[in-house]
Protein backbone atom coordinates (compact mmCIF):
# COMPACT_ATOMS: atom_id res chain seq x y z
CA UNK A 1 0.00 0.00 0.00
CA UNK A 2 2.74 2.22 1.03
CA UNK A 3 3.99 1.91 -2.73
CA UNK A 4 0.67 1.53 -4.89
CA UNK A 5 -1.98 3.84 -6.13
CA UNK A 6 -5.17 2.85 -4.11
CA UNK A 7 -7.24 3.15 -7.35
CA UNK A 8 -5.28 1.28 -10.27
CA UNK A 9 -3.12 -1.01 -8.23
CA UNK A 10 -0.04 1.12 -10.43
CA UNK A 11 3.31 2.14 -8.46
CA UNK A 12 2.81 5.34 -6.25
CA UNK A 13 5.23 8.32 -6.61
CA UNK A 14 7.29 6.63 -3.88
CA UNK A 15 8.05 3.69 -5.98
CA UNK A 16 8.28 5.65 -9.60
CA UNK A 17 11.10 7.46 -7.81
CA UNK A 18 13.13 4.24 -6.55
CA UNK A 19 12.78 2.52 -10.19
CA UNK A 20 13.73 5.94 -12.07
CA UNK A 21 16.77 5.49 -9.72
CA UNK A 22 17.24 2.32 -10.62
CA UNK A 23 16.58 3.08 -14.29
CA UNK A 24 19.14 5.77 -14.11
CA UNK A 25 22.19 3.38 -12.66
CA UNK A 26 21.33 1.26 -15.47
CA UNK A 27 21.30 3.45 -17.75
CA UNK A 28 24.92 4.76 -17.01
CA UNK A 29 26.64 1.11 -16.58
CA UNK A 30 25.51 0.07 -20.14
CA UNK A 31 25.56 3.63 -22.12
CA UNK A 32 21.97 3.42 -22.32
CA UNK A 33 18.54 5.94 -21.81
CA UNK A 34 16.26 6.49 -19.98
CA UNK A 35 12.83 8.31 -21.59
CA UNK A 36 10.48 9.60 -18.97
CA UNK A 37 6.98 10.29 -20.21
CA UNK A 38 5.06 12.54 -18.06
CA UNK A 39 1.23 12.12 -19.18
CA UNK A 40 -1.75 14.02 -18.21
CA UNK A 41 -5.66 13.48 -19.38
CA UNK A 42 -6.80 16.35 -21.43
CA UNK A 43 -10.08 17.67 -19.60
CA UNK A 44 -10.47 14.85 -17.00
CA UNK A 45 -12.46 17.27 -15.22
CA UNK A 46 -15.01 17.38 -17.74
CA UNK A 47 -15.39 13.97 -17.55
CA UNK A 48 -15.85 14.13 -13.98
CA UNK A 49 -17.91 16.84 -13.62
CA UNK A 50 -20.55 15.51 -15.96
CA UNK A 51 -20.17 12.10 -15.93
CA UNK A 52 -19.43 11.29 -12.10
CA UNK A 53 -16.70 10.65 -9.74
CA UNK A 54 -17.44 6.57 -9.96
CA UNK A 55 -17.18 7.26 -13.74
CA UNK A 56 -14.40 9.22 -13.94
CA UNK A 57 -12.40 6.18 -11.51
CA UNK A 58 -13.40 3.82 -14.50
CA UNK A 59 -11.53 5.93 -16.97
CA UNK A 60 -8.43 5.92 -14.45
CA UNK A 61 -8.57 2.43 -14.44
CA UNK A 62 -8.97 1.82 -17.98
CA UNK A 63 -6.13 4.35 -18.95
CA UNK A 64 -3.87 2.63 -16.62
CA UNK A 65 -4.33 -0.87 -18.24
CA UNK A 66 -4.28 0.55 -21.93
CA UNK A 67 -0.95 2.13 -20.57
CA UNK A 68 -0.03 -1.27 -19.21
CA UNK A 69 -0.97 -2.69 -22.69
CA UNK A 70 2.07 -0.54 -24.50
CA UNK A 71 4.61 -0.37 -22.33
CA UNK A 72 7.14 -3.31 -22.89
CA UNK A 73 8.26 -5.53 -19.82
CA UNK A 74 10.44 -4.36 -17.53
CA UNK A 75 8.99 -0.65 -18.24
CA UNK A 76 7.21 1.12 -15.37
CA UNK A 77 4.18 2.65 -14.93
CA UNK A 78 2.96 4.78 -12.49
CA UNK A 79 -0.14 7.20 -11.10
CA UNK A 80 0.88 10.38 -9.47
CA UNK A 81 -2.62 11.17 -8.41
CA UNK A 82 -5.72 13.10 -10.17
CA UNK A 83 -5.12 12.33 -13.86
CA UNK A 84 -1.54 12.07 -14.11
CA UNK A 85 0.49 9.22 -14.45
CA UNK A 86 4.38 8.48 -15.86
CA UNK A 87 6.50 6.23 -17.59
CA UNK A 88 9.83 5.29 -17.63
CA UNK A 89 11.57 3.73 -20.43
CA UNK A 90 14.62 1.89 -19.85
CA UNK A 91 17.59 0.81 -22.04
CA UNK A 92 16.93 3.27 -25.07
CA UNK A 93 19.06 3.33 -27.68
CA UNK A 94 17.94 6.50 -29.73
CA UNK A 95 16.05 9.41 -28.32
CA UNK A 96 13.46 8.98 -30.42
CA UNK A 97 12.46 5.67 -28.77
CA UNK A 98 10.62 7.63 -26.22
CA UNK A 99 8.86 9.92 -28.86
CA UNK A 100 7.30 6.58 -30.69
CA UNK A 101 6.45 5.33 -26.99
CA UNK A 102 4.56 8.61 -26.95
CA UNK A 103 2.63 8.45 -30.06
CA UNK A 104 1.98 4.90 -29.16
CA UNK A 105 -0.08 5.69 -25.98
CA UNK A 106 -1.30 8.55 -27.38
CA UNK A 107 -3.03 6.61 -29.86
CA UNK A 108 -4.14 4.31 -27.26
CA UNK A 109 -5.59 6.01 -25.21
CA UNK A 110 -7.71 8.20 -27.59
CA UNK A 111 -9.99 5.31 -28.62
CA UNK A 112 -13.38 5.38 -27.20
CA UNK A 113 -13.84 4.27 -23.42
CA UNK A 114 -16.84 2.61 -22.75
CA UNK A 115 -17.95 4.38 -19.20
CA UNK A 116 -21.34 2.68 -17.89
CA UNK A 117 -24.22 3.66 -21.17
CA UNK A 118 -22.11 6.19 -22.33
CA UNK A 119 -18.84 6.14 -24.10
CA UNK A 120 -16.22 8.82 -24.79
CA UNK A 121 -12.94 9.73 -26.06
CA UNK A 122 -9.90 11.16 -23.89
CA UNK A 123 -6.88 12.57 -25.37
CA UNK A 124 -4.08 13.03 -23.41
CA UNK A 125 -1.00 15.22 -23.43
CA UNK A 126 2.68 14.69 -22.88
CA UNK A 127 6.09 15.93 -21.79
CA UNK A 128 9.08 14.07 -22.84
CA UNK A 129 12.62 13.96 -20.89
CA UNK A 130 15.42 11.45 -21.94
CA UNK A 131 18.50 11.22 -19.28
CA UNK A 132 21.83 9.23 -19.81
CA UNK A 133 21.97 8.45 -15.79
CA UNK A 134 23.63 11.26 -14.45
CA UNK A 135 20.45 13.22 -13.65
CA UNK A 136 18.82 12.73 -10.60
CA UNK A 137 15.42 11.25 -10.81
CA UNK A 138 13.28 14.42 -9.89
CA UNK A 139 15.27 16.30 -12.02
CA UNK A 140 14.15 13.66 -14.77
CA UNK A 141 10.79 13.95 -13.49
CA UNK A 142 10.90 18.17 -13.32
CA UNK A 143 12.10 18.28 -17.06
CA UNK A 144 8.85 15.51 -17.99
CA UNK A 145 6.64 18.30 -16.44
CA UNK A 146 8.09 21.63 -17.71
CA UNK A 147 7.52 19.68 -21.46
CA UNK A 148 4.09 18.77 -20.69
CA UNK A 149 3.07 22.12 -19.75
CA UNK A 150 4.26 23.35 -23.09
CA UNK A 151 2.10 20.44 -24.64
CA UNK A 152 -0.53 21.59 -23.02
CA UNK A 153 -0.23 25.30 -23.48
CA UNK A 154 0.56 24.60 -27.22
CA UNK A 155 -3.20 23.13 -27.60
CA UNK A 156 -3.50 19.79 -26.12
CA UNK A 157 -3.07 16.39 -27.50
CA UNK A 158 0.26 16.03 -28.40
CA UNK A 159 3.82 15.28 -27.12
CA UNK A 160 6.60 17.73 -26.65
CA UNK A 161 10.39 17.06 -25.81
CA UNK A 162 12.24 18.59 -23.25
CA UNK A 163 15.17 20.58 -24.20
CA UNK A 164 17.51 23.45 -22.51
CA UNK A 165 15.38 26.41 -23.97
CA UNK A 166 12.85 25.09 -21.99
CA UNK A 167 14.69 24.77 -18.75
CA UNK A 168 16.10 28.22 -19.19
CA UNK A 169 12.10 29.76 -20.00
CA UNK A 170 10.99 28.16 -16.64
CA UNK A 171 14.32 29.89 -14.49
CA UNK A 172 13.31 32.57 -16.13
CA UNK A 173 9.75 32.62 -15.66
CA UNK A 174 10.26 32.09 -11.86
CA UNK A 175 12.27 34.93 -11.76
CA UNK A 176 9.92 37.14 -12.84
CA UNK A 177 7.28 35.80 -10.79
CA UNK A 178 9.60 36.15 -7.56
CA UNK A 179 10.78 39.99 -8.44
CA UNK A 180 6.92 40.75 -8.79
CA UNK A 181 5.70 39.11 -5.57
CA UNK A 182 8.46 40.92 -3.87
CA UNK A 183 7.26 44.25 -4.97
CA UNK A 184 3.69 43.39 -4.73
CA UNK A 185 5.00 42.69 -0.41
CA UNK A 186 6.32 46.59 -0.97
CA UNK A 187 3.70 48.18 -2.52
CA UNK A 188 5.56 48.96 -5.68
CA UNK A 189 2.66 47.15 -7.69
Amino acid sequence: RAYHDELTGLPNRALLLERLREALQHAQERRRMVGVLFLDLDRFKIVNDSLGHTAGDELLREVARRIQDIIRPGDTVARLGGDEFVVIINGMVRRGDAVLAARRLRRAIAKPIKLGSDSTVVTTSLGIAVAEGHESPEDLLRDSDTALYRAKDQGRDRADMFDDHLRDQAVRRHSVEQHLRRAGARGCV
